[in-house]
């Protein structure tokens, strides 16, 4: 999550969200912070039962994230799913940080746990862009690193965004669906 001004390591509700990091922005500030938040619930994740981030080869950040997801609830019982990540960064952070809820510790590079996660400052100019590049595995670190470089190597975020949504596009196309009832084809 980009964020500028106080670093909030909080999310905060939707109804008020300058009361956390789901702060608003301004186009015209100069600097950001990157808050990367991997020990709260995301989404259908599931609860976090143990976290971990590190900043490594200065621009890099790897880790992993472990939930008891939703969806392996029904058909898998206490089976807990780590999700592995490498995420390479454009710039060199000029300053890091780690946070557990609201508790920070400035110029930390690395967290473990849960409730937690890594705030990356950055020297931005206007207009320039931060761009990541995020590669995920399930099995190993090294795994993410290798899915990073065999899908990501050579492409742009365009270049990512574009295939992604031909991809998804010539699924679709595959899919008919016939029905008299227009709503059921909305709902489908």
């Amino acid at each position: 999550m980009p964020a500028t001004g106080l670093i909030q390591t909080v999310p905060g509700p939707l109804e008020n969200p300058d009361s956390g990091y789901r702060s608003r922005f301004d186009k015209e500030t100069e600097h950001a912070n990157l808050i990367i938040d991997i020990g709260h619930r995301q989404g259908e994740s599931g609860e976090v039962t143990d976290a971990f981030a590190k900043v490594v080869n200065g621009s890099e950040v790897e880790g992993y994230v472990e939930t008891y997801p939703e969806y392996a609830k029904f058909c898998d019982p206490d089976k807990k799913v780590k999700m592995y990540f490498v995420a390479r960064l454009s710039k060199t952070p000029s300053g890091t940080g780690a946070f557990v809820d609201s508790v920070q510790t400035a110029g930390a590079i690395q967290t473990k746990g849960t409730g937690n996660g890594l705030f990356l400052n950055f020297e931005m100019k206007k207009d320039e862009v931060l761009e990541i590049t995020t590669g995920l595995g399930y099995a190993s670190i090294e795994n993410a690193r290798l899915n990073m470089k065999t899908e990501a190597t050579g492409k742009s975020f365009d270049d990512v965004r574009r295939l992604a949504k031909e991809a998804r596009n010539e699924k679709l196309t595959r899919i008919r669906v016939e029905d008299n009832d227009s709503l059921n084809k909305v709902k489908f």
